[in-house]
């Protein structure tokens, strides 16, 4: 039996308007205050990251005079999600294709990064501690990293000490 690859439904009502995007597809209004109350720490000017095409934390941060980054491996969903956001034609709103594992952006680039349940699409705990590694050099060092969801499902979960360490 060989299976075949399933590609990303990009079509429905829930990526048609914004206001359909509900939880837990979307973030709630206390979780965005609590994304802002980081990115209002930022100097305006500066570069933010979002791990994935997600729209509100975009809109956040680009509201909040920063540059937004949005960095996903789906073109199509960076395309889908773009049309839903307030700042969508915004010379700030800056949307890359590219594998987060992967990401080549100099040393101490962005001020914030800022991920929508980003560590859950994550294959293996090895994955997400790859990519905290490489958040860790792209993120200056008093920078923030706001996750709105963190599981690791069937491992061992990270002591807390620890994720810092990885983090720091």
């Amino acid at each position: 039996m060989s299976e075949k690859a399933q590609k990303w439904i990009l079509e429905g009502e829930r990526l048609k308007e914004r206001s359909k995007r509900l939880p837990l597809l979307a973030p709630i209004e206390c979780e965005l205050e609590i994304y802002e109350k980081y990115i209002k720490n930022v100097p305006k000017g500066k570069n933010v990251l979002v791990l994935g095409a997600t729209p509100e934390p975009r809109d956040l941060a680009i509201k909040n005079g920063l540059i937004c980054y949005a960095l996903d491996i789906s073109k199509g969903m960076l395309d889908k999600y773009t049309k839903l956001m307030e700042f969508k034609d915004n010379p700030n709103n800056i949307i890359k294709e590219g594998n987060w594992l992967e990401m080549n952006f100099s040393e101490n680039f962005f001020d914030v990064a800022m991920g929508d349940a980003s560590f859950n699409n994550l294959a293996t705990k090895e994955d997400n501690e790859q990519l905290i590694r490489v958040l860790k050099k792209v993120i200056q060092k008093e920078g923030y990293i706001v996750l709105r969801s963190l599981e690791f499902p069937k491992i061992d979960p990270i002591p807390i000490e620890e994720l810092v360490s990885l983090y720091r």
